[in-house]
């Protein structure tokens, strides 16, 4: 999945900006409709980035923040490919259908669905 890390230089807080969650395929590409627009999960995640931050958000949801406010900056673009390490304690683990964040313990449906929580809510242990 690819990610960008946006800065807000202004003295305006984005707060609780809610974005409908996109499915993606097992390439990390993002799955489209017929009509070219992103097929989601039927979830509604919420964005934040305060005054003076710079967060990573996965780059659809980047850019869709980027043109509601035109004020953020984009710092850099980032392209994650799937990773095993060996020894290395996964940040989510799945049961009985549901993904489960290390972070916080939140169930979720999907492991985009975790993996885009990860990234707003903990992207230290990313």
């Amino acid at each position: 999945m690819q990610m960008k890390k946006l800065h807000n230089p202004s003295n305006v807080d984005v707060t609780d900006y809610s974005i409908a969650e996109a499915t993606f395929d097992s390439n990390g590409a993002m799955i489209l409709d017929k009509q070219g627009n992103p097929v989601t999960t039927n979830q509604t995640l919420e964005w934040n980035l305060k005054s003076g931050e710079t967060l990573e958000f996965p780059a659809y949801v980047a850019d869709y923040l980027k043109k509601i406010y035109d004020f953020l900056e984009v710092v850099s673009t980032i392209v994650e490919t799937p990773k095993e390490v060996i020894g290395e304690v996964p940040v989510a683990t799945k049961t009985e259908g549901q993904v489960i964040c290390r972070g916080c313990q939140k169930e979720f449906k999907s492991p985009t669905a975790v993996a885009m929580h990860m990234a707003h809510h903990h992207p230290e242990l990313l």
